[in-house]
């Protein structure tokens, strides 16, 4: 897990910085009190 907490209303932004971790297939998700998106992130290094 990279992160879980809180965050005020609003749109967000995040950056994962994938220096430390491998190449491969990452799912992200990302879940509200109503609803839940996820979605596919490849690293290739």
């Amino acid at each position: 897990m990279l992160f879980e907490g809180d965050f005020p209303e609003g749109a967000k932004l995040f950056q994962w910085d994938g220096r430390n971790y491998a190449s491969g297939v990452y799912l992200i998700k990302a879940s509200t009190e109503t609803q839940t998106k996820s979605v596919k992130a490849v690293l290739v290094k």
